[in-house]
């Protein structure tokens, strides 16, 4: 058996319509999530929002799209992360996510949710090191999504962004 896979970050316009792409493709029922995507596009072009893309075979396969939290400074916010269902026991999600760690090193956490109706996901991230600290709806009344942190830091502190 032979196997290719190519990771790295978001290049250029190309790369984004095929994340776009990608991530149309791999939606999980969440409420507004094809507006998400379309409020996304200005902040991939701007760089505020950043992914790591994976191919197999010059085929999108995995992401992790990720940005600065918007109200604590020094957080990274893991906002999307979709592995393709035929590639998921290949760990792109652990080596996709350490990539961003390791790419980031000024922040002292990551932190990220994920739908209770997806216990293989939240379970993935905990072997990733991220802990469940929450669990309440937040984009749906009827599903409780679980709100998980990753401390990278612990000598650094944390400050709240008043918008």
């Amino acid at each position: 058996m032979s196997f290719r896979y190519e990771f790295r970050d978001l290049g250029d316009l190309r790369d984004l319509r095929e994340l776009i792409d990608f991530l149309v493709s791999q939606d999980l029922g969440y409420p507004s999530y094809g507006e998400w995507i379309q409020r996304s596009i200005p902040e991939f072009e701007s760089g505020y929002k950043r992914a790591i893309i994976a191919f197999s075979d010059r085929r999108l396969v995995s992401c992790v799209v990720f940005q600065p939290d918007k109200n604590l400074s020094g957080i990274l916010e893991i906002k999307n992360v979709r592995t393709h269902p035929n590639l998921r026991d290949r760990y792109f999600l652990k080596f996709g996510l350490r990539q961003v760690e390791v790419e980031n090193p000024k922040y002292i956490a990551m932190k990220c949710d994920v739908r209770s109706d997806q216990p293989l996901v939240a379970r993935s991230l905990e072997s990733c090191g991220f802990i469940p600290v929450i669990t309440c709806p937040l984009y749906d009344k009827n599903v409780k999504d679980i709100t998980m942190i990753k401390p990278l830091d612990l000598n650094k502190k944390i400050k709240v962004i008043h918008t």
